[in-house]
């Protein structure tokens, strides 16, 4: 539907999604971005890729930004969000920047 990051295809209620988080037309305006997001759905509707998208973004954007992903379980947590979530988005999203990523990723 739209291709709001790089050349990767988003759906609809994806690009709602990333617009709620501030990004508009490849840009990121803070005034326009949601505090708090709660994105709903089963299983596998994509809810972790577009959240890690997003955070990923902004970390483009502001290069000494910090961000924090939780969960109830770290277990869970790192399996989850650097175990398949944030690979995926790394491969996918941004591929020039997969490298750079797995670079600290956490000892489980």
């Amino acid at each position: 539907m739209g291709k709001l990051l790089n050349k990767f295809e988003w759906t609809e209620k994806q690009v709602r999604a990333l617009e709620y988080m501030g990004f508009k037309n490849k840009f990121y305006d803070p005034d326009i971005a949601a505090r708090i997001l709660y994105l709903y759905g089963g299983a596998g509707s994509a809810k972790t890729f577009v959240n890690l998208s997003g955070i990923v973004k902004r970390a483009i954007i502001a290069p000494k930004s910090q961000h924090g992903i939780f969960r109830a379980d770290a277990t869970v947590c790192f399996a989850s969000i650097y175990g398949q979530g944030l690979p995926e988005v790394m491969q996918k999203v941004y591929p020039s920047l997969e490298k750079v990523a797995t670079l600290g990723k956490p000892k489980t």
